[in-house]
């Protein structure tokens, strides 16, 4: 398929591509060699237009969640993160699909909570500096501090064309400074 071939949506099978071209370990165990995920039949996808995909870490964002106080690390719980009436997120999936959903205004459009495109080159910018922007918010740390988070929510990838097997790329998103806690790799 060409690099800008129309896709015609459904699931599709995306490769890791691990920078060491091997399964690195990550979040305590082996990286998946594939992820599938689905994707609109409107979206075109190639090295102009990436998308961005996510694979969360249900067990980990469980944790985040457990306790999500209205203010924690000196400011208060962004506004669209969304709670119930007793103050909790219903599930890790209500939380992902929050997320994506948040940055997803910053590109393309979502897909689920597993990937938002296409984007074009300052979208998919403007999607890093978001996430990187929310990891390293005061009230994201607390949270993850008194909620005893060790290890990221999710990797993300990203893929610049479909096929029978589409190559996803670790974005590798800069750690934070020292001190805090990793929450998107």
């Amino acid at each position: 398929m060409d690099a800008h071939d129309e896709h015609k949506g459904g699931l599709i099978d995306i490769s890791i591509i691990e920078e060491s071209n091997q399964k690195a370990p990550h979040n305590g165990v082996d990286a998946p060699e594939f992820l599938t995920v689905q994707l609109p039949a409107d979206w075109k996808i190639s090295e102009d237009d990436p998308v961005v995909v996510f694979e969360w870490f249900s067990t980990q964002v469980g944790v985040f969640i457990a306790n999500l106080p209205l203010m924690a690390g000196g400011q208060h719980r962004p506004g669209w993160v969304q709670v119930n009436a007793l103050g909790a997120i219903d599930s890790p999936e209500a939380f992902q699909r929050m997320v994506v959903d948040e940055f997803a205004g910053f590109g393309g459009g979502s897909s689920g909570f597993v990937a938002i495109g296409p984007n074009n080159q300052a979208q998919f910018a403007n999607i890093m500096f978001a996430i990187s922007s929310f990891q390293t918010s005061g009230w994201v740390q607390a949270v993850a501090v008194a909620n005893n988070v060790q290890s990221p929510l999710c990797r993300i990838y990203y893929i610049t064309s479909t096929g029978d097997r589409s190559r996803a790329l670790p974005v590798n998103l800069h750690a934070p400074p020292n001190g805090m806690i990793q929450l998107f790799q």
